[in-house]
């Protein structure tokens, strides 16, 4: 029997015996009420990050079986994950909920697993003291930002993907640059 909803129904059968004599029995069925979860959280992530909270809206009596693919599960309080995700590509998160009377549905999200950008940083790595207009880059991705800082030394012009530094003193100095894409995925590179 392929029951239509939640609810009660009936199943009923007649016997009829060879003369003709017919018994009918009635069985009430009560048909439970399947929940559908819903699982929050983006659909889009950064690769090789953590902190990923997935969730289904907890119902009380009922349990929740999680499983991830391309990623692990670092912690699980029921109806609620946190997923470290690893690689890039495409991955998966799967929950199944069960409530009281064993009825349970199993919903999937998929989830794009964003690559972080890969600066690298060009430049002198040794220059004199008091020394100006030395040019830091790294490769131009369209559509990305970046953010760079030096310490012993000033920035003088700033092009997005390249920078021109002043060094003051003498010891060492550093140029950092931060590279974000579309997507927010964000790598931090020092030289």
């Amino acid at each position: 029997v392929d029951w239509s909803g939640s609810g009660s129904g009936q199943v009923e059968v007649m016997e009829t015996n060879e003369e003709g004599c017919d018994t009918t029995v009635l069985k009430d069925v009560h048909e439970a009420h399947k929940t559908v979860p819903a699982i929050s959280e983006a659909d889009t992530v950064c690769d090789y990050t953590a902190s990923h909270t997935y969730s289904t809206t907890n119902n009380s009596g009922h349990t929740y079986t999680w499983s991830v693919t391309n990623g692990s599960i670092t912690s699980n309080s029921g109806n609620s994950i946190t997923v470290y995700w690893s690689g890039n590509g495409s991955g998966q998160v799967e929950v199944m909920e069960t409530n009281e009377e064993g009825c349970d549905t199993t919903v999937l999200k998929d989830i794009h697993v964003e690559p972080k950008p890969a600066p690298a940083i060009s430049g002198a790595d040794t220059v004199c003291e008091y020394t100006t207009a030395h040019t830091y880059s790294t490769t131009n991705n369209i559509g990305h930002s970046y953010t760079w800082s030096v310490t012993n030394g000033s920035i003088t012009s700033n092009s997005g993907n390249s920078i021109t530094v002043d060094w003051s003193g003498n010891g060492s100095g550093q140029v950092e640059v931060i590279e974000t894409n579309e997507e927010g995925c964000d790598t931090t590179v020092l030289k």
